[in-house]
């Protein structure tokens, strides 16, 4: 009698595996959606400036002027936070609305808006000019010039001068 034990063992064998292959599969995709985050995703929404505004576009110098920023967004936009820079004056409040305060001296000032929604950013800018930066001091930028005396006993002041011999 010849028994051949080797060949169910050997089947039973690959059928577990088979079964433990299948059930490591099953949990590798339940973890991978359950590892899903349930935010959306932010890349797929457009975001587009269309107009930034200031109240006065020529200030005095320290004076303060009312900007504000319109946007459009596919979004919902309670996500998107705005940011305000000036080169020069100082931007107080960051939102959709802020307000300027122009520097001390006279120049064009460049305030900018950045708008993100944490993966999308978009900016603008706007010039305005403080104070009058054209206008410099006057200073005297001709040569200083000697102004000479005519003496009635020296004939030599107004004589051109002659090479030394």
């Amino acid at each position: 009698m010849n028994l051949n034990i080797r060949k169910p063992t050997q089947s039973l064998l690959l059928d577990t595996l088979k079964w433990m292959l299948c059930f490591l599969i099953l949990i590798a995709v339940g973890l991978s959606i359950g590892c899903q985050s349930d935010e959306e995703d932010l890349s797929d929404k457009y975001l587009v400036i269309w107009r930034m505004h200031i109240d006065k576009q020529e200030l005095d110098i320290k004076q303060t002027a009312k900007l504000s920023v319109d946007c459009e967004y596919s979004g919902d936009e309670a996500e998107l936070q705005y940011t305000w820079t000036a080169e020069l004056g100082t931007i107080h409040n960051n939102g959709r609305y802020a307000t300027y305060v122009a520097p001390e001296n006279a120049d064009i000032d460049v305030i900018r808006s950045d708008v993100s929604n944490g993966v999308i950013t978009v900016s603008d800018a706007i010039s305005v000019t403080v104070g009058n930066p054209c206008s410099t001091k006057e200073t005297d930028t001709k040569p200083e010039t000697a102004t000479k005396t005519e003496d009635s006993n020296d004939s030599e002041t107004n004589q051109p001068a002659q090479p030394d011999e």
